[in-house]
């Protein structure tokens, strides 16, 4: 999951034109904006099925206990505590800790709660259930301007397109593979290193 935020991060990044230094901010932004949930008990974690508000509540506080883990650190830019804090502001002022809306979101919050959103919907949870990449932007898609940036979502979507980097896709043929970049002006296209052949045998 963290990996994938801080690739993910640092994708929209550059293709956002930011200088290499603020794209390694926010790829280790990626790494760290979930750090508190070290915090949360295990149980609640992989607790299967729609968690109680009392549980939602504990998952939340992970912002908090995410602060404060960095705020014991020496060394974090104020860029990444700044990631951590507002990475689960929406843009329409219904996210949390503090309820920001719009621009009052910074920048670097407001890029990786579209990617954190991203993620989560397409990893597997115990709690929810997984989406294809292609239904997940779709969804943010639908959620442009209402918990996201409009502008951010078109940029999201130019960035990793429909099969982002890392996703398994089965081909017409039945053979499987994984996408291995993404073509800039043929999105539906991308490049495919094949992993397992028609009958799912694997590849050499």
């Amino acid at each position: 999951h963290l990996m994938r935020m801080a690739k993910y991060s640092a994708l929209i990044g550059r293709h956002l034109g930011l200088e290499r230094e603020e794209v390694q901010k926010l790829a280790l932004g990626g790494l760290l904006c979930d750090i508190g949930m070290t915090k949360v008990p295990m149980d609640v974690l992989t607790r299967q099925g729609k968690l109680e508000e009392s549980e939602a509540d504990l998952v939340r506080r992970h912002v908090t206990h995410g602060l404060e883990i960095l705020g014991n650190t020496e060394g974090i830019s104020e860029k990444i505590v700044e990631i951590v804090a507002t990475h689960h502001e929406r843009h329409d002022g219904s996210g949390y800790p503090k309820g920001l809306k719009g621009e009052l979101i910074p920048i670097y919050g407001r890029i990786m709660g579209l990617v954190d959103s991203y993620n989560a919907m397409t990893c597997v949870r115990p709690h929810a259930p997984t989406r294809s990449p292609h239904n997940a932007v779709a969804e943010l898609y639908k959620l442009r301007d209402t918990l996201f940036q409009s502008e951010l979502v078109e940029q999201f979507i130019q960035t990793c397109g429909i099969y982002p980097t890392g996703t398994l896709v089965e081909l017409s043929t039945g053979e499987v593979g994984v996408v291995v970049a993404v073509h800039s002006l043929k999105r539906l296209r991308p490049n495919v290193m094949l992993l397992l052949d028609r009958d799912k045998a694997p590849l050499r």
